[in-house]
């Protein structure tokens, strides 16, 4: 029921996207896809506490404009409690010629749970945002760093730094 849930967020997030932005595809020379991977640190010392204060998370983003993309993040902060967070943001990349360095704002939705081995996990959908500081190494590799802040569960804050490296195809 959960993941029903959870799918109807995510399609009903998708769906203010205007479409005809969508219908135009990847723009020339511009890759249809990325995927990154990266490793994650929670902000908040009381979640470092609870649980092994690190992860990783897993990211694909589908650009449907010159700079902006729909993005979809998983990450995951495990140990005897864990906390995972899938969030569907629209992303926009602030770029230059003049260099690979770029920067980048994100807003959506996002899907929190909380477990422990004792009580019933906490699951909780809330708005979230991220900034980020990213460098184009080429035309296929990326390399991130982003704050990301998801709301509360279980009475914890979620925000979160995570460090990736990506691949454009």
């Amino acid at each position: 029921m959960k993941s029903i849930t959870l799918l109807g967020f995510a399609c009903a997030f998708a769906l203010t996207i205007p479409a005809t932005l969508l219908a135009q595809g990847p723009l020339p020379n511009q890759v249809p896809g990325y995927m990154k991977l990266g490793y994650v640190v929670p902000r908040a010392a009381s979640l470092k506490n609870s649980t092994d204060a690190q992860g990783f998370s897993v990211t694909y983003g589908y650009p449907f404009a010159k700079s902006t993309s729909l993005e979809g993040y998983w990450s995951y902060l495990g140990g005897s409690q864990n906390l995972q967070t899938s969030t569907m943001m629209v992303v926009h990349r602030f770029t230059s010629k003049e260099t690979p360095l770029y920067f980048g704002l994100g807003l959506g939705g996002a899907y929190l749970r909380f477990d422990d081995d004792f009580f019933v996990p906490e699951e909780t959908f809330s708005i979230a945002g991220k900034v980020m500081i990213g460098l184009q190494i080429d035309q296929s590799f990326i390399v991130e760093a982003e704050y990301m802040s998801a709301g509360r569960v279980a009475g914890l804050p979620t925000e979160q730094w995570s460090f990736s490296l990506g691949y454009r195809f």
